[in-house]
């Protein structure tokens, strides 16, 4: 018995899923070309094709936006009443809702907002910045470090980040020096290449004619220098034991970390303009106040039930991009299959708290301190974080904690009065005295917060990325966690773009398929 061409293509699809069915076609020279990491826009692909996109935050927005562009009769179903997710950009008169504890409300003065979760945006992120661009979101440069700004020692003393970076430096040129002079790396660098070295280290580690480090103005003045007399004296260096501890690793490289490197940005009025842009391009194919309660495979589609306005409401789709947090997924009414469930059931979840505070901005006029982080690494904040917009200006909201993991679970233990305390103390270490001009705290816990329930993905993933990165019957998912961008808008862009050009390639198969 010979049987068709199309009938070899449904007989693979019925065995091994649409990727079999994919191999059987491209055997036969019939299959179109595998979808690019950005979807074509060919409104032809998804005519007559319904998508659900479960979850409004970047990955589902950009997701929508592209199979909106091919075609796609698309719907984006936010529980929220605002689109973003984690990218929450809070003003005066907002009210904040944890699961636990009394709800808050934004009591800023006009014009200030905080940006409770991303706040930079790499200048390597190339596709959450090009949507920036194509929907014309102004943005603006994020001072994401400052040589002004300081490093909290184990002894609750100060130092400035100049000094910590370039006094660092300098130890560890006069060691190296010393090493080489003495002969003890002569089986690895010996004759001209030792010599060369030797000035290297010279110039890197700005050490005397006789190879010792004693200070660098490049760490700054005791003394600044000025007119006629006023020379300038710099500041005597920091013990070497207490800079080479390892406590001090992370405020000498985090600018050199690949995610951290300048030049970074923020769009101009806070990070939810991208989310905002999304929104208007995409119209009332947003719709908010929707809460997901089932998903379910059926043969030729998948039926999606949510609440909204009080009502339970049903519709089915071709095919659906589930965009919501995994903890959120993993209590879905669904037919997935016992090993993908699984699966979705063992995502951990990390930690993550901001608390932000009003004041007038003393980093400036007293430390001419512009943007960038404080580091305060043997207390439980971690960071305080100034603001990059509104330099110059009176006041500014001046992020008094930033941390995540265990410190993060700590710090969400303490009630709001206690980390008020705790943070504006923190303030005064690093600030003395200024923290009785802080004002209007705001708390933000993400493992609290409801429809996130953590800010990204934890350790584990070995054990669960290759499966929920398959789709599962028509359902797709996207998120950062999907991605190896962890944690960042660009990983969620890009997983959204990825699960968009699948459900693209897969309507192409069947419309070849049902041609045949």
């Amino acid at each position: 018995m010979t049987i068709s061409r199309r009938q070899l293509v449904w007989r693979a699809a019925a065995v091994g899923g649409y990727g079999a069915a994919l191999s059987v076609m491209h055997a036969l020279g019939i299959a179109p070309a595998y979808a690019a990491e950005r979807p074509p826009r060919d409104p032809g692909i998804g005519r007559g094709r319904k998508v659900l996109v479960l979850g409004g935050g970047i990955a589902g927005l950009s997701s929508a936006y592209e199979l909106g562009h091919a075609g796609f009769d698309v719907t984006v179903l936010e529980a929220r009443r605002r689109p973003g997710g984690r990218n929450w950009t809070l003003r005066p008169g907002d009210r904040i809702e944890h699961a636990h504890g009394p709800a808050q409300t934004v009591n800023f003065d006009d014009g200030h907002y905080f940006n409770a979760g991303p706040a930079r945006l790499p200048s390597h992120h190339t596709t959450i910045l090009g949507y920036c661009r194509e929907l014309n979101v102004p943005l603006e440069v994020e001072i994401n470090a400052s040589r002004s700004a300081w490093v909290v020692g184990a002894d609750g003393s100060p130092v400035r980040m100049s000094q910590v970076v370039n006094d660092t430096r300098g130890h560890v040129s006069e060691l190296l020096a010393k090493a080489a002079s003495t002969g003890a790396l002569d089986s690895e660098v010996s004759g001209a290449d030792k010599a060369s070295m030797l000035e290297f280290l010279r110039y890197y580690g700005d050490l005397d004619e006789n190879f010792r480090f004693d200070g660098t103005e490049r760490s700054g003045y005791v003394r600044t220098p000025g007119a006629a007399g006023e020379a300038g004296e710099h500041l005597p260096p920091v013990a070497r034991a207490r800079l080479l501890h390892p406590s001090m690793a992370l405020p000498s490289l985090f600018e050199e970390q690949y995610d951290m490197q300048p030049t970074m940005f923020q769009p101009v009025g806070g990070m939810d303009q991208i989310p905002k842009a999304f929104a208007r391009a995409l119209g009332s194919k947003v719709r908010l106040g929707c809460e997901v309660r089932s998903v379910r495979n059926l043969p030729d589609g998948v039926e999606v039930t949510w609440r909204e306005a009080g009502e339970t409401r049903t519709e089915r789709a071709a095919f659906v991009i589930c965009a919501l947090p995994p903890k959120l997924a993993a209590r879905l009414g669904a037919n997935f299959s016992t090993p993908f469930a699984t699966a979705l059931r063992s995502v951990r979840m990390d930690n993550a708290t901001k608390m932000a505070w009003q004041a007038p901005r003393f980093w400036e006029t007293e430390d001419h301190l512009y943007g960038g982080l404080t580091y305060m690494p043997h207390h439980d904040i971690s960071f305080l974080w100034y603001p990059s917009q509104g330099l110059f200006s009176a006041e500014g909201i001046l992020l008094g904690c930033y941390n995540t993991g265990d410190r993060a679970a700590a710090f969400a233990r303490r009630s709001l009065a206690q980390r008020a305390a705790y943070s504006r103390a923190a303030i005064n270490v690093a600030h003395p005295g200024k923290g009785a001009l802080l004002k209007n705290p705001i708390s933000i816990v993400w493992q609290d917060m409801p429809f996130n329930e953590g800010p990204w993905v934890g350790d584990g993933r070995d054990v669960w990325y290759d499966r929920l990165n398959a789709p599962e019957g028509r359902v797709h998912f996207a998120g950062d966690w999907l991605s190896h961008v962890v944690g960042w808008q660009e990983g969620a862009a890009l997983s959204g773009l990825r699960a968009a050009a699948m459900i693209c390639t897969r309507a192409r198969e069947e419309s070849v398929a049902a041609a045949l």
